[in-house]
């Protein structure tokens, strides 16, 4: 999911311990349990420069230029569900995120079903909202175009298949 985003410029896997402050203050149904192993967290930096039409469209004008970086770092967490991704997000001056992404199937079709609640302070949201909408439209177009895939070669070949790596960059 973080190498479809339109707008990463790179990314890393933070070690385990990270995991243990990332979700202090999570909600217990978020964490990972005391028996399983950390859910990974990882270091994200993102472009916003604005540069990239798929990723928005280049929105940096006045005041713009001179309050927002050409890139943002963030931390944020995917876990793998059975049915879908859980991602929670926690980015600069206490932006956080918490996406699910469900996948089903109803009348034969593949169904992804995203929910997402973001909080920050007012003066940020329409900040937000204007900037990442059109990474993330991108984003949801490309996972569903994966999600198609998939679903159409398991239908075929009556057995199941996963998407690997490379199709997913071949998406992009």
């Amino acid at each position: 999911m973080i190498r479809m985003n339109p707008i990463v410029k790179s990314h890393h896997r933070l070690p385990d311990a990270s995991s243990i402050a990332f979700f202090k203050y999570e909600p217990a149904t978020h964490q990972p349990s005391p028996t399983e192993a950390p859910f990974p967290v990882f270091s994200v930096t993102e472009d916003m420069s604005g540069g990239s039409s798929e990723g928005g469209g280049n929105w940096r004008g006045g005041w713009a230029k001179r309050f927002v970086p050409d890139s943002l770092t963030y931390e944020t967490s995917m876990q793998v569900k059975e049915d879908g991704l859980v991602s929670i997000t926690h980015a600069a001056m206490g932006v956080h995120s918490l996406t699910t992404w469900v996948v089903k199937e109803e009348d034969g079709e593949v169904i992804l079903d995203e929910r997402g609640v973001v909080t920050s302070n007012r003066m940020l949201m329409g900040f937000i909202k204007t900037t990442l909408q059109g990474s993330h439209d991108k984003l949801v177009k490309d996972f569903v175009a994966l999600l198609e895939k998939s679903w159409a070669e398991k239908e075929g070949t009556g057995k199941e298949e996963t998407v690997t790596k490379e199709e997913v960059h071949q998406v992009n």
